[in-house]
């Protein structure tokens, strides 16, 4: 495990827990690279549409 923050409310801790594992793979590696300023660009969605 890399990223491990404390929580002191054991609901909490799991709700982030379940939010960061829907994240995709990049925003994981940038949150364990301590690359917080990437996160809001990779929080966007790209979609690709084809018609």
């Amino acid at each position: 495990m890399v990223f491990y923050p404390e929580f002191s409310d054991l609901g909490f801790a799991i709700e982030v827990e379940k939010q960061i594992k829907m994240w995709v793979k990049t925003k994981k590696e940038a949150l364990m690279n301590k690359e917080s300023e990437k996160l809001p660009n990779l929080a966007k969605k790209n979609f690709k549409y084809v018609f």
